[in-house]
């Protein structure tokens, strides 16, 4: 019964994450000069575990603007790491690679979950003349 109740919880955040992503501004509206971006994540429980990682390649052209990554931990109620403002700062300052380290904010047997994730992101940028030109673009093939 418990289990039931976890995985329904799981599914609601599912959902509501899901939401926030259809809602969210998209990252070629908000930063057009950005041409690619990937990031590569790790997630460590413990220093001495080996990380659980993958590379995300980001969909410039469809993504939102938005980066929040659920907790890996089967266990932790509520987790996520959202990075959404240190990547969109580190677009807006146009820097090509940018890192980072965040606390999971979710719980784990009744304890602040230990989990933590380590991120590179690398972007890539068009020239001024290209990325002023984007939005135009977009706005002539919708009509």
């Amino acid at each position: 019964m418990m289990r039931r109740g976890r995985d329904l919880d799981a599914k609601k955040r599912m959902l509501d994450r899901w939401r926030r992503q259809d809602e969210a501004a998209r990252l070629r509206d908000r930063m057009p000069e950005v041409d690619s971006l990937t990031i590569a994540l790790e997630e460590h429980e413990a220093d001495d575990e080996p990380p659980v990682s993958h590379v995300r390649l980001v969909p410039v052209e469809s993504a939102p603007a938005l980066f929040e990554i659920p907790c890996t931990d089967k266990d932790c109620s509520g987790g996520v790491y959202d990075i959404t403002q240190e990547v969109m700062s580190a677009l807006q300052h146009h820097r090509k690679r940018f890192e980072g380290t965040q606390q999971c904010t979710g719980t784990s047997h009744d304890q602040p979950c230990a989990r933590k994730l380590r991120y590179v992101g690398v972007a890539r940028y068009r020239d001024k003349v290209e990325a002023q030109a984007m939005p135009r673009a977009a706005e002539n093939a919708s009509r």
